[in-house]
């Protein structure tokens, strides 16, 4: 890999994972103004929290937000990118980005044996060929998303 391709790859993850922050900001906004209010992040850490004081939802606004006012989708979406929330986004990112690797492996794994494996390389390879390709063709991925290795 290259310095290009994995700035490419890094690009996409990181608009991949804004994109979802997107999603996020607009449930919150419920009122589509382009700015979470004071009460729906009250009406936000209730869900998290039943017995939500009003301390809570100031110190929430003060974390998010700079004038202490409304939230703006800059300033939630810079917010959500130093959250402990961002960095799970991003290790999902990465994990989905290596599934996908895994399973363009396969293929890489059953070029032949080159010259210098010797003998015993090239009868195991054509002993087990027929083998795996009938296994990795014919048996479905069963594994539930997420539970993945």
């Amino acid at each position: 890999i290259n310095k290009s391709d994995f700035k490419q790859w890094y690009i996409q993850s990181e608009e991949r994972i804004r994109s979802r922050v997107k999603i996020v900001f607009d449930s919150i906004d419920t009122d589509q103004n382009g700015t979470i209010s004071r009460e729906e992040i009250r009406v936000l850490l209730e869900k998290v929290e039943p017995t939500v004081t009003d301390d809570d939802v100031d110190e929430a606004i003060a974390i998010m937000s700079e004038d202490g006012g409304e939230i703006t989708f800059e300033e939630f979406s810079e917010w959500y990118v130093h959250s402990m929330l961002y960095h799970r986004q991003e290790q999902k990112v990465v994990e989905e980005e290596e599934e996908e690797e895994d399973d363009d492996n396969i293929c890489a794994s059953l070029s032949p044996p080159t010259c210098e494996d010797g003998i015993f390389a090239w009868i195991k390879y054509i002993i087990l060929l027929p083998i795996v390709l009938a296994l990795a063709l014919t048996v479905p991925d069963v594994r539930r998303p997420g539970l993945a290795r």
